[in-house]
Formats: structure tokens, C-alpha cells, sequence
């Protein structure tokens, strides 16, 4: 559906009114409110999961490209997993 005639800032906030709502209160909302609280919705909850998939997808190539590389160090030499031997010596 075409929502160019929306401005953005009032899609965002149709999106955080019914992301905030219960579903009795959106079943009673009038229906030309209701359908495009339902659609800003969508539209929000989908660019969310598209930009967590391209995150995802980019740390998981990192991961991989950084595997290849043996740029990763092994989980036991990490600085937070070493025991405390006390402060430095000089």
C-alpha cells in the first residue's frame, strides 16, 4: 500500500500508539483509524526485522572472515576470563 502521503513522523507514531495497545483497544478503534494503525505497524515491525536480519548477517560474516584470518583469539585468553594475579609488576 502506498503511504507517501504520510508523513513519516505521523507513521511513526499510528506505529508506537498500537505497538503500545492491546488488541481490545485497536478492535475498537474506528475503522480508518484502526486500518492505518494496522499499517504503520507493519510497516515499522518490518523495517525492524529487515535491519536486525542485515545486523545479524553482517556479524555473522565478520565472524567468518575474522575465523579465516586467525585474527580471533581462543574464548580462554580472553582478557575478562584470566584469573587476578594482582596489580602488574613493574
Amino acid at each position: 500500500m502506498d503511504c507517501s502521503g504520510v508523513p513519516p513522523n505521523r507513521l511513526a507514531a499510528l506505529a508506537r500508539y498500537g505497538l503500545a495497545s492491546k488488541a481490545l483497544i485497536l478492535a475498537a478503534l474506528a475503522q480508518p483509524r484502526r486500518t492505518a494503525t494496522l499499517l504503520a505497524m507493519t510497516r515499522h515491525l518490518d523495517a525492524v526485522a529487515i535491519d536486525d536480519a542485515l545486523d545479524l548477517f553482517a556479524l555473522l560474516m565478520a565472524t567468518k572472515l575474522s575465523n579465516r584470518r586467525g585474527g580471533r583469539r581462543p574464548r580462554n585468553d580472553s582478557p575478562r576470563s584470566r584469573a587476578w594475579n594482582g596489580p602488574p609488576t613493574p
